[in-house]
């Protein structure tokens, strides 16, 4: 049986976050592009980064954004 929490991240979609946010599929997306580079500094998984880049995107739909100007 699949625990319900991986059941649930599993089931996450750029379209569902962006109607959760209530932003345009396409804002997330370009987060979800931009993360997917960032964390690739700590995995060569692309499903990992892409794991992780959604679990940020889940709680901040500008998170990449935020990051880039924190850094620079």
């Amino acid at each position: 049986m699949i625990p319900w929490r991986k059941y649930i991240r599993e089931m996450r979609t750029v379209e569902s976050l962006a109607k959760k946010h209530g932003v345009e599929p396409s804002d997330i997306q370009r987060q979800l592009d931009m993360g997917i580079k960032v964390e690739h500094e700590h995995t060569k998984s692309d499903a990992e980064a892409r794991k992780i880049a959604m679990d940020h995107l889940e709680e901040v739909p500008d998170y990449y954004s935020k990051l880039k100007k924190y850094v620079e």
